[in-house]
């Protein structure tokens, strides 16, 4: 597995864009979208997943996707 370091400039644009648009973003949805996307495009990893327990811990509130197709 290769780690992609943050003094890499082109990955560091993406996380200060990342970090930019979050803290204008009051939309849940929108902001955890970013987050896998930012996670996926700097791991360079194919799919990235992120889901959010309830608070009753039993189930996902939220869970969001990218990278996948519809029949995936």
């Amino acid at each position: 597995m290769s780690h992609r370091k943050l003094n890499d400039p082109e990955h560091l644009h993406l996380l200060i864009d990342a970090m930019l648009l979050l803290s204008d973003e009051l939309d849940l949805h929108s902001v955890l979208d970013k987050i896998v996307t930012t996670a996926t495009e700097l791991s360079g990893a194919t799919y990235g997943a992120l889901g959010i327990l309830s608070e009753e811990g039993q189930s996902l509130s939220e869970f969001v996707t990218t990278g996948l197709t519809p029949s995936e």
